[in-house]
């Protein structure tokens, strides 16, 4: 089967709600990226520099290669940009003298867990309902045990089971 990568712009909030049954010109939608992959890539500081505080990859090309960065920018009375700015970077003992920042890049999703890809899997090509609802009911102990007190493990069981919930009832 051929494949075509679109990148289509929306207004904040107003990105549309997509899944494995949506057709899109004829064709069946298969994966799905909440961001610009085709213009992902490296950008020269000399053409563009990032958004101010938001965490990239940086090439410093002075010796360390690729680092996590981002621009601070320098701040007056009242909290006001007073335009200057300086290069920050996750590793505490780089300090923005000692570097020279050429290229910029928006740093990748993470990696799915196994067990993540294979729900994801089941959803891009059609998994059936039960397939799903199996999908669902194998990753829960991945995140942790469900009367954990950690925010984020709870949160993920009551996703988990809202969507088993939903597929049960279709």
């Amino acid at each position: 089967m051929g494949k075509v990568t679109f990148v289509v712009d929306f207004e904040d909030g107003k990105e549309p709600s997509v899944g494995a049954g949506t057709g899109i010109l004829g064709g069946q939608l298969v994966a799905v990226a909440w961001r610009d992959l085709i213009n992902d890539k490296a950008v020269s500081v000399d053409v563009e520099l990032p958004s101010a505080n938001d965490m990239v990859l940086v090439f410093d090309a002075n010796g360390e290669g690729w680092v996590i960065g981002w621009r601070s920018m320098w701040m007056a009375m009242g909290q006001k940009e007073t335009g200057k700015w300086e290069w920050s970077f996750q590793l505490e003992a780089l300090e923005h003298e000692d570097v020279r920042i050429t290229h910029w890049a928006s740093i990748p999703d993470q990696p799915a867990p196994a067990v993540l890809r294979d729900v994801l899997t089941a959803v891009s090509i059609g998994g059936s309902r039960t397939e799903l609802i199996d999908a669902l009911t194998a990753i829960k102990p991945k995140f942790g045990a469900p009367g954990s007190r950690d925010v984020d493990v709870r949160a993920a069981h009551v996703a988990i089971d809202k969507a088993i919930e939903k597929l049960s009832n279709l």
